[in-house]
């Protein structure tokens, strides 16, 4: 049973060009200006929790976001939203797109506790391909294997980097530690920044390294980052770029081979480093602290894409080779009620009604 009624009209501000994604031609372009919505709908939700819509991803066709308990559709070029997988429950950056088929995950219920899931996008039942335990992280999926981050409770507690084939097979923990890491996926590796897999972080630096999903060792790819260390890791091409980092202090962007090499400080032209990083068509794009869009170009100051002041930015930033798309939402409660149980006391939303735009950045 649905937890979500969409009563809204869509707001297409634009054509789409192109051929039919359906007949297996070229994917559809849409014909609008940088900055254009692609999509503007309103939900009202009769539940007792708020969830901003987030967690964006697409296909030739579609636009799919998450919202904390359904996975939506909308036209990538303007159309009708609709709930696409309804009590998905998806949960913390746990929404992917791979060949045809979205990956998530599922939050505890109170039945059945944490899981990744697939469903294909042309329809079907989800299908359960990993249980596991603990608080998830990320998620990235490639066309072999999904993984995925989760912190295990305990003493001390733990992270465990944790893989499974697209069809289910072979659940299993790749890496083990105290500290989690940042990574991102490409062709059967991970790149991850961190400590090494069960060193101790007394007698060890953060380092970047690469780890095959089908096992075998780590790779060191950059090392010697002292105090400081990588996050913010994304994939682009042959490359990795990454934030050489200082508590939550991002200081440059640095890039390097994913076969290895000397890193190469990116050039911003004297500009203040992002807040974000991002990849489309494996272009860098980031995302200052105040929520605006840029481009990123080695060499170059920053070629601003949207500006934060017109738009504020409470889910994802979501970039493909056809562009990039920027998740909003405006939450705006309109009955409150009293918490019957009094433990703790307080006030809940029990309807609220949720705008939600999607917005083409162009490239």
């Amino acid at each position: 049973m649905s937890r979500r009624l969409l009563h809204g009209l869509s707001l297409a501000l634009g054509a789409c060009v192109g051929a039919d994604p359906a007949s297996g031609d070229e994917p559809l372009a849409c014909a609008l200006a940088p900055g254009a919505a692609i999509h503007a709908a309103s939900y009202t939700d009769t539940s007792t929790s708020a969830y901003a819509p987030d967690q964006l991803v697409a296909d030739d066709a579609y636009v799919y976001f998450a919202d904390g308990r359904a996975i939506h559709r909308v036209p990538r070029c303007g159309g009708e939203a609709e709930p696409w997988i309804v009590d998905a429950r998806p949960f913390n950056d746990g929404l992917a797109f791979a060949d045809g088929a979205l990956y998530w995950f599922a939050g505890d219920d109170g039945v059945a506790g944490p899981r990744v899931m697939k469903a294909s996008v042309d329809g079907g039942e989800p299908v359960v391909l990993a249980e596991y335990e603990g608080y998830s992280h990320r998620i990235r999926v490639d066309g072999q294997t999904v993984v995925w981050n989760a912190s295990v409770p305990g003493f001390p507690d733990e992270s465990q980097l944790h893989a499974v084939g697209i069809d289910g097979s072979d659940p299993r923990v790749l890496a083990r530690h105290r500290y989690g890491w940042d990574f991102d996926l490409a062709d059967g590796v991970v790149y991850a920044g961190g400590y090494l897999p069960g060193t101790d972080p007394a007698a060890s630096d953060r380092l970047l390294f690469a780890l095959p999903v089908d096992g075998g060792p780590p790779t060191v790819l950059v090392d010697d980052f002292g105090d400081r260390y990588p996050t913010g890791i994304v994939v682009a091409g042959d490359d990795l770029h990454y934030f050489r980092a200082w508590s939550t202090d991002h200081l440059a962007i640095e890039r390097v081979p994913r076969a290895g090499g000397a890193p190469h400080v990116f050039d911003l032209g004297g500009a203040a480093v992002p807040d974000r990083l991002l990849v489309a068509g494996d272009r860098l794009y980031g995302v200052d602290v105040s929520g605006g869009v840029v481009r990123l170009v080695d060499g170059e100051a920053p070629a601003p894409l949207l500006d934060a002041s017109s738009l504020t930015l409470t889910g994802r930033v979501f970039g493909d080779a056809g562009g990039l798309f920027v998740g909003d939402s405006i939450i705006e409660c309109i009955e409150w009620s009293m918490d019957p149980s009094g433990e703790p006391p307080g006030m809940f939303c029990v309807r609220e009604t949720i705008d939600v735009r999607v917005l083409w950045l162009g490239r």
